[in-house]
C-alpha cells in the first residue's frame, strides 16, 4: 500500500480515510443534525448569496440517505431531493456543444474544437459561441418528458502537454494564460444564459490511454504556472460554477481526493462557489467516496455499484460534516 493514496485495497483506503479525518476534520466530534424541519425549499433561496447561512439550514433538512444518493448517483444528472423540493436535472457533455449521443441520446450543433477557438484570440466571438452552446442545452430540455439540461461537462482547460493526446481538440492549447482568457469568455457566454459549467478535467489530464489512476508527476511551480492556469482563469475571471476532477493522480493521490487541489486551490485560493463532480466513476473504484468527500469532492459521475463506501456512516462526524458543507464553505474544518 502507498500510504498517500495509490491503493485499491479496502484496508488501505480505510487507513487513508482515517488520516484525512485527522488532518482536515480533526476538531469535528459531533455529528451535525440532518433531516430537520426548517420549512424551506430550494426555490426560497433563488438568487441568495452562496455564503448565506440559510443554505446551511436548507441542507440540514436533507436526510443522510438523501445526501448519500445524491452523491452516489450523479451520472449525467443531479437527483431530485424531496425534502428541499429540488427537481432532478440532467448534465451533458461538451465541450464542442450539446453531446448526448455518447450515452444513447441525440446531439446538437458541433462547434469547432477549442484549439481553433483559442487561435482566434477573439474573446467576444467565443463568448457568443458559448451563448449558442447554452441555447442548445436549453432547447434540448422538454416539458413533455421532464428533461431539463442544466449543466455542461466542459469546457476543457487542460494543456496540450503532447501533440498526441486524444483529447487535444477539447483543450485550448499549450498556453495556460490564453486558455484561461478564452475559457473565461466561453463560460461567460454559457452561464449568462442560465446553464452552468463543470470545467474539466482538473487537472494534469494529458493523455487518454491508461488514464484510470495514472500517476502524473510535476513540480508545483510548473503545475501552477502552466497546467492550472487555464482553470484559474475559468474560475477567477469566468466565474465558473464548478469543475470536473480527473481520472489521474497528482503523483500518487487521485485528483478528486487531493485536498490541496480541491479545497486548498479551487475554493480557498480561487473562490470557487460551486460543485466538484468526478469524471466517470462507474469503473473507477479508486475514486473512494469517503476520500473524495474529505478532500472537497461533491458528486460522483456514476452509480454506487460495487463501491458504496458511505453505507452505515451516518454516525461519522467527519463524513457527515463533509457531506453537509456547501461549495463556497467547503474549506478545512480543522481549527
Amino acid at each position: 500500500m502507498w500510504a498517500d493514496g495509490l491503493t485499491h485495497e479496502k484496508e488501505g483506503r480505510e487507513a487513508i480515510v482515517e488520516k484525512m479525518k485527522a488532518n482536515y476534520y480533526g476538531d469535528i466530534t459531533k455529528v451535525p443534525a440532518t433531516g430537520e424541519n426548517n420549512g424551506m425549499t430550494l426555490y426560497d433561496l433563488i438568487d441568495t448569496d452562496p455564503g448565506d447561512m440559510d443554505w446551511d439550514r436548507l441542507i440540514a433538512q436533507m436526510s443522510y440517505d438523501e445526501m448519500k444518493e445524491l452523491i452516489y448517483n450523479g451520472f449525467h444528472q443531479t437527483e431530485a431531493v424531496e425534502s428541499i423540493a429540488m427537481p432532478a436535472t440532467l448534465n451533458e457533455n461538451g465541450p464542442s456543444g450539446f453531446t448526448a449521443n455518447l450515452i444513447g441520446g441525440e446531439s446538437a450543433m458541433c462547434y469547432t474544437g477549442e484549439d481553433v477557438m483559442a487561435a482566434t484570440f477573439n474573446e467576444e466571438l467565443i463568448k457568443r459561441v458559448g451563448g449558442m452552446m447554452a441555447e442548445d442545452f436549453i432547447y434540448a430540455s422538454s416539458e413533455n418528458d421532464n428533461k431539463v439540461y442544466a449543466a455542461m461537462y466542459g469546457p476543457g482547460a487542460n494543456i496540450h502537454r503532447t501533440p498526441y493526446s486524444g483529447r487535444n481538440c477539447e483543450y485550448y492549447g499549450e498556453d495556460g494564460w490564453l486558455s484561461g482568457k478564452i475559457a473565461a469568455s466561453e463560460i461567460e457566454g454559457i452561464q449568462e444564459k442560465g446553464v452552468f459549467v463543470y470545467v474539466k478535467h482538473c487537472a494534469l489530464n494529458d493523455q487518454e490511454d491508461g488514464r484510470y489512476g495514472l500517476g502524473t508527476w510535476s513540480n508545483e511551480q510548473a503545475i501552477r504556472e502552466i497546467y492550472l492556469e487555464g482553470f484559474e482563469g475559468a474560475i477567477t475571471k469566468g466565474n465558473a460554477t464548478g469543475v470536473m476532477s480527473a481520472f489521474n493522480r497528482f503523483g500518487v493521490v487521485w485528483s478528486g481526493a487531493d485536498h490541496g487541489l480541491v479545497t486548498g486551490i479551487l475554493r480557498n485560493e480561487w473562490g470557487m462557489k460551486g460543485a466538484a463532480v468526478t469524471d466517470c466513476s462507474v469503473t473507477a473504484p479508486f475514486m473512494d467516496y469517503r476520500m473524495g468527500l474529505l478532500a472537497g469532492q461533491d458528486i460522483w459521475d456514476g452509480y454506487s455499484t460495487g463501491m458504496a463506501t458511505l453505507e452505515g456512516l451516518e454516525g461519522d462526524a467527519a463524513i457527515v460534516t463533509a457531506m453537509l458543507v456547501t461549495g463556497s464553505k467547503k474549506k478545512s474544518q480543522k481549527r
